[in-house]
């Protein structure tokens, strides 16, 4: 008879779980949800890696997100991990800090880091900069095993 596949315990903190910490990684990319002025969210699929305090985001300042993000701060970051069925990442946040990037340093970092790499550096200084989210709140699933 086959074994039958178990739930594992969802889990709520403050913090990003150490089990959940190679998410950041890897390949795999996380999606960003902001607000609109009218309270209706956006969803985006972004590069950003975690330094032990904060999710690092790169954007443009003309963008979509960033136009939402510096208005209404507070965020959802989700992660999904397709090779464990139903192991996720929640991070509810807020932006704390905006850092410019003009050479784009760390969209070049991140697109290395996933394979996409080497991204060239450009000619010109650009309007990139660093998003900086402080987790508030996450819950995880370690998948069903």
């Amino acid at each position: 008879m086959p074994e039958e596949k178990k739930p594992v315990v969802v889990i709520e903190q403050a913090l990003i779980p150490e089990t959940h910490l190679d998410m950041f990684e890897g390949s795999l990319i996380p999606h960003l949800t902001t607000l609109f002025e009218d309270g209706s969210p956006r969803c985006a699929p972004l590069w950003c890696d975690f330094d032990g305090e904060y999710l690092r985001f790169t954007n443009t300042t003309n963008h979509i997100v960033y136009q939402t993000i510096t208005k209404r701060p507070q965020v959802v970051v989700t992660i999904a991990d397709p090779s464990i069925s139903m192991r996720y990442l929640e991070v509810r946040g807020v932006l704390e800090k905006v850092e410019e990037d003009p050479q784009a340093l760390h969209l070049a970092y991140l697109a290395a880091k996933r394979g996409a790499g080497p991204f060239p550096t450009p000619a010109a200084p650009t309007n990139r900069v660093i998003l900086y989210i402080r987790p508030t709140w996450t819950t995880s699933f370690a998948g069903v095993i």
